[in-house]
């Protein structure tokens, strides 16, 4: 069973161990309200500040600069559409 990560309404956000099928409501085990699946961002990496660090080349920096850019639009554009709310395909 994967790890979810749930907020509810008074913004108590929990990991819960869950099965898919259960995953999109669980009770909040700090009030007992219905907590919903969310998807929280990880922490964005300096790419560009770890490769002048390792001694790359301006050609790598800024391969790790597009990328990540382009990355972060995607995101951007995702949780502009659908919030934070699951991307729910087929069930």
């Amino acid at each position: 069973m994967p790890v979810y990560d749930f907020r509810c309404p008074d913004g108590h956000v929990s990991e819960l161990l869950v099965p898919y099928k259960d995953r999109k409501e669980q009770p909040c085990p700090e009030c007992g309200d219905t907590a919903t699946l969310v998807w929280l961002q990880a922490p964005k990496l300096d790419w560009a500040g770890m490769a002048m660090g390792a001694n790359a080349g301006p050609e790598f920096i800024d391969r790790f600069e597009k990328s990540h850019k382009k990355r972060r639009e995607q995101e951007q554009k995702h949780k502009a559409e659908h919030g934070d709310k699951l991307r729910d395909a087929g069930s």
